[in-house]
């Protein structure tokens, strides 16, 4: 098992869109994907995503994205992400659960909607779309359903978690499930609230994947851990910025 910290941006260029190709990962058949998947070298079970030894000491501070990952099998992974979040968990989970809206803070997400809604189940149709060093962009297509569960109260604060499943999607596997954990600042022993801090919350994520048999896990597993690190800190930003100014908090 592999522990990485992410605290710092994305190391990758950014190119105008006019100069990235663009590459479906539903495609089995994409001869670029084939050419350039070749080119990445698998770092090693002993290697995490910021090329550090898995024995280095993470730290923990508020402002890192902690990442996890596990190997399942030959081609499986199970990776966990967390961040802090400054921000109270009906706001984390109100962004979270308006799919439609998702694309508008996500940047990893070029569209996002809402085919269906029955009680706690929405089915959600979501584009990803991300650049890669080569000058490519990956795209991939995802019908997800979501189980969105009851709030639970904890002894130190409260925790909702929203589960998932895909109907179509370019991998083998690919569930798990986004988990929104509060602490209460007057139950809670193991952490120190600032002065003027009203609320803190961990959003986690965790994910179980497999690709399809043409498509490396290596390479899927360094795409996966930098566009979400993006994303969890695109939802925190927008999250504590709602705190700030009280609207939609």
């Amino acid at each position: 098992m592999r522990k990485v910290s992410l605290s710092q941006p994305s190391s990758m260029p950014s190119l105008p869109c006019s100069n990235i190709d663009s590459v479906s990962l539903n495609d089995p058949h994409n001869e670029e994907v084939a050419f350039d998947v070749n080119n990445v070298k698998d770092e090693g079970e002993g290697k995490g995503a910021t090329g550090q030894d898995d024995q280095s000491d993470l730290i923990e501070g508020k402002d890192e994205v902690l990442v996890e990952i596990e190997k399942l099998g030959n081609n499986s992974r199970r990776i966990r992400f967390q961040v802090s979040i400054d921000a109270s968990l009906e706001t984390i989970w109100n962004m979270l659960t308006d799919y439609e809206k998702l694309a508008d803070i996500l940047p990893g997400l070029a569209s996002s909607e809402l085919i269906d809604k029955k009680d706690n189940v929405a089915r959600v149709r979501q584009i990803g779309s991300q650049s890669t060093p080569f000058g490519l962009r990956f795209d991939s297509r995802f019908v997800f359903d979501f189980y969105e569960k009851e709030l639970e109260i904890l002894p130190s604060g409260k925790r909702r978690n929203v589960e998932f499943t895909t109907s179509e999607s370019p991998f083998q596997v690919f569930e798990g499930k986004w988990s929104i954990e509060q602490l209460s600042k007057s139950d809670s022993e193991d952490y120190d609230f600032s002065h003027d801090q009203e609320f803190q919350a961990f959003l986690s994520y965790s994910l179980d994947m497999k690709p399809k048999f043409w498509m490396p896990v290596q390479l899927v597993e360094r795409l996966l851990c930098e566009g979400t690190k993006a994303n969890l800190l695109c939802l925190r930003e927008e999250a504590q910025k709602k705190i700030r100014t009280g609207v939609g908090a």
